[in-house]
């Protein structure tokens, strides 16, 4: 059985079109620029869903509290200024 993918089918292929844009930011040295481009169109076409039954347990029924973790946590991953690596297959990061 293979690893389970994070993305759907539709959202892979949109990645994947992206990858000669990425290549291009790499060489460009623009990467933060395009992954926070490729984040906000991410976010505009596949919006974080409310916080499912469980989070809001866990948060004892406080659905803000649960949506204010959730955004900050996306904010947090949003603008980290720590090195981004990703590896494509077949390009090498030279």
């Amino acid at each position: 059985m293979g690893k389970r993918r994070w993305t759907t089918p539709e959202q892979r292929a949109w990645l994947e079109e992206l990858i000669p844009d990425f290549v291009q930011a790499q060489q460009d040295k623009s990467v933060r620029s395009f992954l926070d481009d490729t984040y906000a169109k991410w976010h505009k076409e596949w919006p974080t869903p409310p916080p499912a039954a469980e989070e809001v347990r866990r948060t004892k029924g406080n659905a803000e509290k649960m949506l204010t973790i959730s955004r900050k946590a996306e904010e947090s991953v949003r603008t980290n200024k720590s090195s981004i690596v990703i590896r494509l297959p077949g390009h090498s990061s030279a």
